[in-house]
């Protein structure tokens, strides 16, 4: 008779047989599977590549979307005879609405596919919407699911749908050219703030601190001839147009827009978007020209690393900022006549390590300058004093903070010492 006693053997058989059953089971259903529940077959869609929004005569909402060709693709890949023949790689589509929603959904009504929004790259705003609020546009990129917030944005100053119209010399399709511009162009220069949209979202949350979007300059490309009677000219002056408007690139970014909530207040250049990146501490790489002592020449320093701090102090209920700046150079040329060549000892290293801080500090102190002009806090101090003393924001500075920020006192402190001189410890000497 068998008692309690169970058998080794089938303790380590069991996990077999479960594991037989279970992929029975699932070999079982895979029968009555048969196929995606969503299914969009290919050759119906469009991907989208660059959204951009504007607002027309009537404050209607104007969607303007870039779409990669398919065709353009077929034909590149066919080879002669493929089926993109002369096809542009991209084409540019309009529409619009009362909503920002409606004219994305308005935009079908002029396309032969349906648009995928999931591979969209850039995020464009008009100077006009820009002004008028684009809260609208940001809240529809909260909701939506296929809308990504991952995605590079700014506000162009000049035609929309020329810049998007544009060719650009290396690459094919703008939306992949303005996308590396504004992801290289803030990495090698720090001339533009960080342009993702997840950033923008999390700093128009944020209590005491304001918005700031990258600026795209539209150059026009092409310009006709102020003369219509010089009939043997007009065709080189055309061709010498031409050449000129192709040797020009259709775009530059020039600085940044700076908002007051969600409505554009005005414009940064390059130094004082660059100086607002110093004082964030989201400044990567760039270069500072100073004077050389006795203005005999010029030396170039690159930023190889940087690192700031923002610090409030409260004495007797009045707030103070201290702004803490470490930075590195590394002095990559020297701009002098061969025999004024300034030799490289501790007193010239000294004075170029405090003509570069000076430089840095100047630079902040600009961007400060402006941004309280403008009435916006685009630093973040306002955020700081509410982390770091939330009684004294709530009770005196919340609902005042715009008022207070152009009253508030900001103090510098740079230290910016050259590590590295290149390659030689010297210029060579004149023979």
């Amino acid at each position: 008779m068998k008692t309690g006693i169970i058998n080794q053997g089938d303790l380590m058989l069991r996990p077999g047989g479960d594991f037989l059953k279970i992929t029975v089971v699932f070999c079982l259903l895979s029968l009555f599977t048969n196929g995606c529940w969503d299914n969009r077959e290919p050759e119906w869609l469009a991907s989208s590549l660059l959204l951009a929004f504007d607002l027309d005569e009537e404050n209607m909402y104007k969607a303007i979307v870039v779409l990669a060709n398919p065709l353009f693709q077929a034909g590149v890949e066919g080879g002669a005879g493929g089926g993109g023949g002369n096809k542009l790689p991209f084409w540019v589509h309009s529409a619009r609405g009362h909503t920002p929603f409606e004219a994305i959904l308005n935009l079908s009504q002029g396309t032969t596919r349906q648009i995928r929004f999931s591979h969209t790259l850039v995020l464009l705003f008009s100077e006009k919407l820009a002004r008028e609020g684009i809260w609208p546009v940001l809240e529809l990129f909260q909701r939506n699911r296929e809308l990504r917030t991952n995605i590079q944005t700014a506000v162009v100053d000049g035609d929309l749908e020329e810049l998007l119209r544009a060719e650009f010399p290396l690459e094919f399709l703008p939306a992949t050219a303005i996308d590396r511009l504004l992801r290289i162009t803030g990495i090698e220069r720090s001339i533009i703030p960080d342009s993702r949209l997840l950033k923008k979202l999390v700093e128009y949350t944020r209590p005491g601190e304001e918005m700031i979007l990258a600026r795209l300059k539209v150059h026009p490309q092409k310009t006709g001839s102020s003369r219509q009677g010089e009939n043997q000219q007009q065709g080189k002056d055309q061709q010498s147009n031409d050449q000129q408007s192709q040797s020009r690139a259709p775009v530059e970014i020039i600085g940044a827009a700076v908002f007051r909530g969600d409505k554009m207040a005005g414009w940064m250049d390059s130094h004082e978007t660059r100086g607002q990146n110093w004082i964030k501490n989201t400044l990567q790489r760039g270069v500072v020209v100073v004077e050389l002592p006795e203005k005999n020449g010029l030396a170039t320093i690159e930023i190889i690393k940087m690192q700031a701090k923002i610090k409030p102090t409260i004495n007797g209920g009045e707030v103070m900022i201290t702004v803490e700046i470490k930075a590195e150079g590394l002095l990559q040329d020297l701009v002098a006549s061969p025999g004024e060549v300034p030799r490289l000892d501790k007193s010239l290293d000294q004075d170029l390590e405090n003509r570069f801080a000076e430089a840095i500090r100047r630079e902040c102190k600009r961007s400060l300058t402006r941004a309280k002009e403008l009435k916006a806090d685009i630093f973040g101090f306002g955020n700081v004093i509410y982390r770091k003393c939330p009684r004294l924001w709530e009770e005196n500075l919340a609902g005042r903070w715009e008022e207070a920020f152009c009253q508030l006192p900001v103090e510098f402190l740079v230290e910016a010492p050259i590590k590295r001189s290149g390659l030689i410890l010297t210029s060579p000497l004149r023979k």
